[in-house]
């Protein structure tokens, strides 16, 4: 894990994985914010401990590079998508992985990128 760079808050504990997913997004990484976050997103309630993110397969190798350039350690793709689920821990917190179409889950399509 890489520290945050200089100048930087961290912001607080609930909004970090907040910032995790603007971070993902803007080192051009797709992806549908699911679990907690997600409902901290659409209400504004509650403290998410971690993002989780559901992948579509093809926006897996743009992860890849956004999630190397927040660990500061090589994400390879291949690990990605051999797992159900893959954690990883940032400088703004850990991120899970899962790999998939939200039309999988049955769950609210709740987007932030």
């Amino acid at each position: 894990m890489i520290a945050p760079p200089e100048g930087r808050e961290m912001g607080r504990v609930a909004d970090r994985s907040l910032l995790l997913a603007v971070a993902l997004a803007r080192r051009g990484a797709t992806f549908v914010v699911v679990g907690s976050a997600a409902d901290r997103l659409a209400t504004g309630q509650g403290l998410p401990a971690d993002l989780d993110i559901l992948v579509r397969p093809g926006a897996v190798p743009a992860l890849a590079r956004a999630l190397t350039d927040l660990t500061g350690s090589p994400v390879r793709v291949q690990r990605l998508l051999t797992r159900d689920c893959s954690r990883f821990l940032t400088w703004l917190g850990p991120v899970d992985v899962f790999i998939g179409d939200l039309a999988d889950t049955g769950a609210p399509d709740r987007r932030t990128s």
